[in-house]
């Protein structure tokens, strides 16, 4: 077990189960499954958790701590995501085993104890943010049912810095603002924006 999965207390609320979710391209990935112990009388509502870490770095236990809090607060079923990453696995292979899994989620909830009606959820944090834009477009273009009923999205990448419009320039700050800040480097993007390059020689 990682060092972050040690320093998260476990919960006696929560059961956790690792599955196996068959995906386009024949592969399987993980799926970490987190339930309640004691589900909500309405039935557990769904949250696809999408980890961080630029496409090329992260895993299962990156918001191993926000999964355990969604079940015990709110009754969630967290279905957390071992995508796959760069450069082994170039684009769009994430954005495939993500939206492969939310469309196994839909077609299994049942199997899983969940109650879409209750509302199904799929979000994350940076990277993991930005996925769950694209598959709630994808889902909305493709007809998911049972639908998607919200985006948990924290600090995503949904706009490009060479297509700002005009009357927005001014507004759009962040990166300049946050340049020196210790968590946003630029350093830090150039490898991860090196590891999308990379994948797309693989």
């Amino acid at each position: 077990m990682s060092t972050v999965a040690q320093s998260v207390k476990s919960s006696p609320d929560v059961i956790e189960a690792d599955r196996r979710v068959t995906v386009r391209d024949g592969a399987s990935i993980t799926v970490r499954l987190h339930s309640p112990r004691n589900p909500p009388a309405g039935g557990s509502p769904i949250f696809v958790m999408l980890h961080s870490g630029g496409y090329c770095i992260g895993g299962l236990n990156n918001r191993l701590q926000d999964c355990r809090m969604l079940v015990e607060k709110w009754g969630f079923v967290v279905v957390n995501i071992d995508y796959r990453l760069a450069p082994e696995h170039p684009f769009p292979t994430a954005v495939h085993d993500v939206f492969d899994v939310v469309k196994w989620t839909a077609a299994n909830y049942e199997k899983i104890g969940a109650n879409p009606s209750a509302g199904f959820i799929v979000g994350g944090n940076s990277t993991g943010a930005t996925l769950g834009a694209i598959i709630a477009l994808l889902a909305r273009d493709e007809g998911l049912s049972p639908p998607l009923t919200g985006q948990l999205l924290s600090i995503p990448t949904v706009v490009d810095p060479s297509v700002i419009p005009k009357q927005y320039e001014n507004e759009y700050l962040s990166r300049e603002q946050n340049a020196d800040a210790p968590y946003y480097l630029h350093q830090i993007n150039a490898v991860f924006q090196g590891a999308s390059s990379l994948a797309l020689l693989f």
